[in-house]
């Protein structure tokens, strides 16, 4: 069994949503320890403990130790089956958090899968729903086919949105008999280069309650306004019913393909949700990080978060900024998949001479 430390880098809970998908996928049993202990409330919250229950479900797992609190947790993992389960965090837990865990073993599951998950769409400390569904996705397609819709945002304190999420594995990992075999079957994932700018896209969203005071159009506006010399700018705000108002907008630059890698579109986003600024003042903020990257040359710090596990497991290079958040997912891939992650210009992994279970 792993033993694992959930104190190291950031101290957060991204240590223990990657091992849960890379134990489910190796078939390696793990224990963490010191679970979130840099957290201001260290221990597991609800969208932990709900990802442990939902890959019980989805992968025949066992867990151990998986209350609302804990600071260590046994996993024993299963085979990734999928299947269709609707689940309810019970708080504004992040529900894109939550599918970082549950993501990367569908995307190789022996069938597909279908979720809905109510909780937190856009809130504090993590992606928002557009970000998720913008710029993390499509790279994922390169291995799934995934339909993914909001139903009702939501937003702190209470939560209360609702997604569906579809994924149809193009190879699963029964179909090959080791996650060795599989790896060896799968394309790298190749995100070196950007080519021209050709668009950018924002999307504001808000609360119905905020229509009448058009929060959702003075957010987008003040952010297009500093961005229309760069591209054009596609502008879209939508309102619904939420449990509590709140707010978010989601900016995006697309740009092309470097000629030696797949041509999708190389997708890089930012978000700034409206708790407590000024509509204005969101869309300000909007804009300054998204030229921040668009001028940097290279893509958003936070896509390398999401990325590291799908790098380790099909090889690659994605070039991108490496947060504390990518650097804590390396060490993981690295303790379940062997081989060595090179942070120095982005995140590299270089596959171990020997097989996984050897690692």
């Amino acid at each position: 069994m792993l033993t694992l430390d959930g104190s190291r880098y950031e101290g957060g809970g991204q240590m223990l949503r990657t091992a849960m998908a890379l134990s489910c996928l190796t078939g390696k049993d793990f224990r963490m320890m010191n679970i979130r202990a840099g957290r201001n409330k260290p221990g597991l919250k609800m969208q932990h403990v709900t990802a442990g229950k939902l890959l019980m479900k989805l992968c025949d797992a066992k867990c151990a130790g998986f209350f609302e609190g804990s600071m260590e947790i046994e996993f024993f993992p299963g085979k990734p089956v999928g299947g269709v389960v609707a689940v309810d965090i019970g708080t504004a837990g992040s529900v894109t958090l939550l599918l970082q865990s549950v993501l990367l073993p569908c995307c190789f599951a022996e069938k597909r899968t279908i979720l809905r998950i109510t909780g937190g769409t856009d809130v504090a400390w993590s992606m928002s729903n557009d970000y998720f569904a913008h710029v993390v996705l499509p790279y994922y397609r390169q291995y799934a086919d995934i339909e993914y819709s909001v139903e009702r945002r939501g937003f702190y304190p209470v939560g209360g949105g609702q997604v569906s999420i579809k994924i149809v594995p193009k190879h699963g990992l029964h179909e090959f008999g080791s996650v060795d075999a599989l790896r060896a079957h799968l394309q790298p994932l190749l995100v070196v280069e950007r080519g021209r700018l050709f668009s950018i896209k924002l999307m504001a969203s808000a609360s119905s309650d905020l229509a009448a005071h058009k929060v959702a159009e003075q957010q987008a506006e003040a952010a297009r306004i500093r961005l229309v010399s760069k591209s054009t700018v596609d502008v879209r705000h939508s309102y619904g019913p939420t449990d509590c108002p709140g707010s978010v907008l989601f900016g995006m630059a697309l740009f092309s393909a470097a000629a030696d890698e797949p041509r999708e579109p190389v997708r890089t986003g930012v978000d700034v949700l409206g708790d407590g600024l000024h509509p204005e003042e969101v869309g300000k903020k909007v804009a300054e990080l998204l030229l921040g990257v668009i001028d940097s040359g290279t893509l958003d710090p936070h896509i390398g978060d999401n990325l590291v596990p799908l790098v380790g497991l099909a090889g690659g290079q994605v070039r991108c900024p490496v947060t504390s958040h990518a650097k804590a997912n390396a060490h993981v891939c690295e303790q379940f998949l062997g081989g060595k992650f090179n942070l120095s210009d982005g995140i590299a992994y270089e596959a171990p001479t020997g097989s996984v279970d050897e690692a």
